[in-house]
């Protein structure tokens, strides 16, 4: 410790004048330092602080999963059960939730109703999409919902199973949303007159993200990066790497993990030439980026010890993307499935149904200042997401729970 050091410094600078001092005053001076040394440690080391629940709010009676998205005081939920639909949720008061308004798809051909999949919020918008590949543009006013806008997909009987909002991106006043051939483009500037533009082609597809005139496709053959720029003629431009094990952008940055490599930092304005500006070397188990932002991104890997795997999130200072530096690590319980973070404070949703909080203030000894033991049941633990603003962290699982806690103080 650095106060630890300089204590000692000085009683080595004043050595001359301890010798002229009765040795019962020599004990009493190392004594007090040795008390001091000892109350310094018990102060770092203090014990996690539990985060204190604000609110919470469970969707009565439905079927799988649920979805949610936060906008300023509105949680948008879509439910797993058709029957329910989406839902808007004011959450101004945490503690006592409420439902402003809801919508269900009329479906008639089945005398029901459409099953939502996923959904994207831009301002008075919400952008879904249904098992039968239909494509609906919801406006929010006044605490109702309508839907203003539609592509529907040719009725052929099939279905497509792709829950999660991952599979839907806006971008640009453009919706991308996964298909059976690869990945749709809807052009939504006009709400009422939705359009599909364009189909990239992609074959087993795994995961995409979505950045300007770009597309990342995560696929059997690696990572690939399209040119979107005119949906119509989309086309592959690079492979960026064949054996990507996780990707994420970032304010014009692409960060790809590989377990040969570490972590590659790429600038997208120079991603058709397909080498990265700089490289952090990283060769531990299970290396994957979680996140990126400001001047850092986030990485998390396992150690087996005695048998058990540890989980470690790493901070990597990317300020110079040509340049990365690892710095401080911290242990956590399980695989993440979620992170968010704020400056250097991070905040990670474990498998094993845990919520932690990290400060990384102190680059090389970074500290648990919060954790929570979720309520979730074994097998709900699947798929938890999180999200943050000024007051709150929010976060929900893949079922049918949403849980609103206090933001922790040393984070305001």
């Amino acid at each position: 410790m650095a106060v630890q050091r300089f204590h000692l410094e000085n009683i080595g600078m004043k050595k001359e004048c301890f010798l002229r001092i009765p040795v019962i005053a020599v004990s009493a001076v190392l004594f007090g330092l040795l008390f001091l040394v000892v109350a310094i440690d018990d102060a770092n080391s203090e014990p996690a602080k539990k985060l204190k629940l604000a609110g919470s709010y469970k969707t009565k009676e439905t079927n799988g999963a649920c979805y949610v998205c936060i906008a300023g005081k509105r949680a948008y939920i879509i439910s797993g059960d058709s029957e329910k639909g989406l839902s808007v949720l004011d959450i101004s008061n945490p503690k006592k939730p409420k439902v402003e308004s809801s919508i269900r798809i009329p479906y008639p051909l089945f005398e029901g109703f459409h099953l939502l999949h996923g959904l994207r919020h831009n301002k008075s918008y919400i952008y879904t999409y249904d098992s039968k590949q239909n494509f609906w543009v919801i406006k929010v006013s006044k605490k109702k919902l309508k839907v203003v806008g539609k592509v529907l997909h040719p009725e052929d009987g099939g279905s497509m199973i792709t829950f999660g909002n991952d599979w839907i991106r806006y971008d640009n006043s453009r919706v991308y949303i996964k298909s059976p051939k690869g990945v749709k483009i809807y052009d939504v500037k006009s709400a009422k007159k939705p359009k599909l533009t364009g189909l990239v082609e992609i074959e087993k597809l795994e995961s995409f993200r979505v950045s300007g005139k770009y597309l990342f496709a995560e696929t059997r053959e690696g990572l690939l990066c399209y040119d979107v720029s005119s949906p119509k003629n989309a086309k592959k431009i690079v492979c960026v790497c064949e054996k990507p094990s996780s990707y994420c952008i970032q304010k014009g940055m692409l960060y790809v993990t590989e377990s040969s490599k570490g972590l590659s930092i790429y600038s997208l304005s120079g991603i058709k030439g397909g080498k990265p500006k700089g490289v952090c070397s990283i060769k531990e188990s299970g290396l994957k980026v979680l996140t990126a932002g400001g001047d850092c991104a986030w990485v998390q890997f396992w150690k087996k010890e005695q048998d058990v795997k540890k989980f470690y999130v790493q901070g990597i200072d990317v300020s110079d993307p040509a340049k990365p530096v690892p710095f401080g690590k911290a242990e956590f319980e399980s695989e993440a499935d979620s992170i968010i973070t704020k400056e250097m404070f991070v905040v990670i949703g474990a498998k094993k149904k845990n919520l932690v909080v990290f400060d990384f203030t102190d680059k090389k000894k970074p500290k648990t200042i919060c954790n929570f033991s979720l309520p979730f049941k074994e097998n709900e633990s699947l798929g938890m997401e999180l999200d943050m603003d000024k007051k709150y962290i929010y976060a929900w699982n893949c079922y049918d729970r949403l849980l609103i806690f206090n933001l922790p103080k040393e984070m305001k």
